[in-house]
C-alpha cells in the first residue's frame, strides 16, 4: 500500500509576503508503508546513536576533568618536590660554600640584595685607618743571640780617614726558631773494683738513666711532639714523619704507633682524676661526632663510632664510643642525680632525662636560629620573616648577656629590671610564635621551624632560672674543634687503642687549655716523671692535676 505524504498546504495572506512558493515546495512524493517504517526505524536508530554520543561525550568530559584534576594535584606535588630540592640545594650550597659565622646573618648574595636596607656602612676587617696600634711585641722570655754587624768600610771613602767609634750601638729584634733532631748516646761509666773485700762485682757500671719505655728508641721529646702535633694541631702521622724526615730523622710509621701505643696506660689515673671531676659538677655541655675506626678486628661491625665531649666549667672529657644512644652519657655521668646538661636536639639526650628525674635539659638557641637561617637561605620567600625571627633572638641574647654579667648581684635593682626585660622578651617570643601557627596561609618551611620551637620551648626556656647559664651549646661544638680538624686531615683512627687514645689526648689537651697551661710543658713534665717511676704512672699525680696542684705550681706551668 502506498503512502502519500501530505501536501503542504498553501501559504497563509500573513507569509503571502515572505517568500513564494517554489515548484520544490509543491511536489509531492509517494511512500510504501515499508519505506516509511524504515524511515522512521532509521530516525529512531539514529536518535539513539546521538544519545549514546552525547552519553560518551559527558562521560569522556567526566573523565576528562577528573585526568585534569589528578595531573593538577601531580603537578602541584611535583612542584612543591622540585621547590624542596632546590632548597635542599640552596641549604647545601650554603654548608658546604657558606661562611659558618655565628655572629653574621647567614643569608646568600642573591637574598640580601633583595632585603630592604638599613642605612648603616658595613666596617672593613683588620686595623683601621688612623689607629695606631699597639707596636711590636717584645718576646723577652726568649733566649736571645747577639749578631754582632761592623761597618764596612771602616773608613772614609774620600780621605781615608778611620771612624771614631762611639758608645752604644744601634739594636733591632729578628724572631727566629730552630729545630734539630739529634742522637743522645748514653755513655755509662765502668769501674774496676780495686779492692779484694769481694763486696761488689769486679765491674761496676752507672746505673742507667730513667727511660719512659724500657730499651725503647724514641725519647720523651718526640712522644711528646707526636703527641702534640696529631691530637692537639690535627697533623697526620705520615705528615710529621715527612717533617722529621725533612730535618734528617727517619723513624718508622709502625715504629711511632708502637710506642704511643705503649704509652696509652700511663694516662689512666689522669682520665679518673678528669672523670670525677666532671661528675662533681652541676652544668655540662655535651655534643657528639662521627669518628672511624679502621679496625680489621670489627671490619664485619662497620668502622662507624662517635667521638662525644662532656665539659663542665674547668673539665672537658672525650669518650670514643661505637654507639650513639643514651647508655653513653648514662655512663659517663653515673652517680650524677641532678643537674642541668646543654645540648642539642638530638633524641638520646631526651632519653637520657627521661631516665633522671634531676637532670635538666637546656636547648641550643643557636641550633634554633640556625632553622630560620637555613629557611631563609631554601625558601627566598621567606627571608623577611626569618630576619624578623634572627633579630628577635638577637635581641635575647643581648639582654641574657647583660644579666649575666650582673649575675653576682642578684638582688641589685639593676638586674632585677634587665631579668623583667628579658621574661617580657621570651614571652613575647613564645606569643609570637603561637600567633603565627594559627595563620592558615603559614608556608610549611616556617610551619616545620615554629612547631620545633614550639616542641622544644621547656628546654629553650631552662635558661630563665640560671643567670649564668650559656643560651647556646657552643662550647662543646669548640671543644669537638680539633676532633674535627683531624678527622678531616687523617679520617679517624686505625685500631681501638688508637682511637680510645685520640679521646684521652683530647680530653687532657682540653682541659689543660682551660686552666691555661702550657700544653707542651705540662705533658714533658709528666712523661719525665713517668720515667723516673719506671715507666708507670707516678705514685703522686697532684703535680699534674690543674685543681690539686698548689698556686706556685700552677702558675708555673700557665701561659700568657
Amino acid at each position: 500500500m502506498d503512502a502519500i505524504l501530505p501536501t503542504p498546504s498553501p501559504p497563509s495572506d500573513s507569509a503571502a509576503g515572505a517568500s513564494p512558493a517554489t515548484p520544490f515546495d509543491l511536489e509531492t512524493i509517494t511512500l510504501t508503508r515499508r519505506e516509511h517504517v524504515a524511515l522512521k526505524n532509521g530516525v529512531a536508530y539514529y536518535k539513539s546513536l546521538h544519545t549514546r554520543a552525547a552519553q560518551r561525550i559527558e562521560h569522556l568530559k567526566l573523565r576528562h576533568k577528573k585526568e585534569i584534576t589528578a595531573l593538577q594535584i601531580k603537578y602541584k606535588a611535583l612542584d612543591t618536590a622540585l621547590d624542596q630540592a632546590k632548597a635542599q640545594l640552596r641549604g647545601l650550597r650554603q654548608q658546604t660554600f657558606g661562611k659558618r659565622d655565628e655572629r653574621a646573618k647567614r643569608i646568600t648574595a642573591p637574598l640580601i640584595g633583595s632585603l630592604p636596607s638599613v642605612g648603616k656602612i658595613k666596617r672593613p676587617r683588620g686595623q683601621q685607618l688612623g689607629w695606631q696600634g699597639h707596636g711590636r711585641t717584645r718576646e723577652t722570655l726568649l733566649a736571645v743571640r747577639e749578631q754582632f754587624v761592623q761597618v764596612s768600610p771602616c773608613c772614609c771613602p774620600r780621605c781615608g780617614l778611620g771612624y771614631v767609634e762611639m758608645a752604644g750601638t744601634q739594636d733591632s729584634e729578628v724572631l727566629e726558631i730552630e729545630v734539630k733532631a739529634y742522637r743522645r748516646q748514653v755513655r755509662k761509666q765502668r769501674l774496676r773494683a780495686g779492692c779484694q773485700c769481694q763486696a761488689l762485682p769486679n765491674i761496676v757500671t752507672a746505673k742507667a738513666p730513667p727511660q719512659l719505655i724500657p730499651r725503647g728508641k724514641l725519647g720523651v721529646s718526640l712522644i711528646v711532639e707526636a703527641l702534640l702535633s696529631k691530637y692537639r694541631h690535627g697533623v697526620p702521622t705520615y705528615r710529621l714523619l715527612q717533617q722529621w724526615r725533612d730535618l734528617g730523622l727517619v723513624v718508622a710509621q709502625g715504629t711511632l704507633t708502637g710506642n704511643l701505643q705503649q704509652i696509652f696506660p700511663l694516662f689512666a689515673p689522669l682520665i679518673d682524676e678528669n672523670l670525677n671531676r666532671l661528675r662533681a659538677g652541676h652544668v655540662w655541655h655535651a655534643d657528639e661526632t662521627r669518628w672511624e675506626v679502621f679496625d680489621p678486628e670489627r671490619d664485619k661491625l662497620g668502622t662507624r663510632h662517635y667521638l662525644w665531649v662532656f665539659r663542665s666549667a674547668d673539665v672537658t672529657h672525650f669518650v670514643m664510643d661505637p654507639s650513639r644512644s643514651s647508655s653513653v652519657p648514662k655512663a659517663t655521668l653515673k652517680g650524677v642525680t641532678s643537674g642541668v646538661l646543654s645540648v642539642d636536639r638530638y633524641a638520646a639526650y631526651r632519653k637520657y632525662a627521661r631516665e633522671t628525674p634531676g637532670i635538666q635539659l637546656a636547648y641550643c638557641w643557636a641550633h634554633q636560629r640556625r632553622d630560620f637561617l637555613y629557611a631563609a637561605n631554601q625558601f627566598p620567600e621567606l627571608a623577611h620573616w626569618a630576619l624578623d625571627w634572627v633579630e628577635r633572638i638577637g635581641q635575647l641574647y643581648a639582654l641574657h648577656r647583660k644579666r649575666r654579667a650582673l649575675a653576682s648581684e642578684p638582688k641589685s635593682d639593676a638586674f632585677a629590671l634587665i631579668d623583667k626585660l628579658l621574661r617580657d622578651q621570651l614571652n613575647g617570643l613564645y606569643d609570637h610564635c603561637q600567633a603565627q601557627l594559627q595563620q592558615s596561609d603559614l608556608h610549611t618551611k616556617a610551619r616545620a621551624v615554629l612547631e620545633s620551637v614550639n616542641r622544644h620551648w621547656h628546654g629553650l626556656v631552662t635558661f630563665i632560672e640560671h643567670p649564668k647559664l650559656e643560651l647556646d651549646n657552643n662550647q662543646s661544638e669548640r671543644s669537638l674543634r680539633p676532633a674535627v680538624v683531624g678527622r678531616k686531615n687523617y679520617y679517624g683512627s686505625g685500631s681501638q687503642v688508637s682511637a680510645q687514645l685520640a679521646a684521652t689526648m683530647m680530653s687532657l689537651f682540653t682541659t689543660i687549655e682551660t686552666w691555661r697551661i702550657n700544653p707542651r710543658q705540662w705533658l714533658t713534665e709528666y712523661l719525665h716523671a713517668c720515667a723516673l717511676s719506671g715507666g708507670q704512672p707516678p705514685k703522686d699525680c697532684t703535680p699534674f692535676i690543674p685543681w690539686q696542684m698548689g698556686k706556685t705550681r700552677l702558675a708555673t706551668l700557665q701561659q700568657d
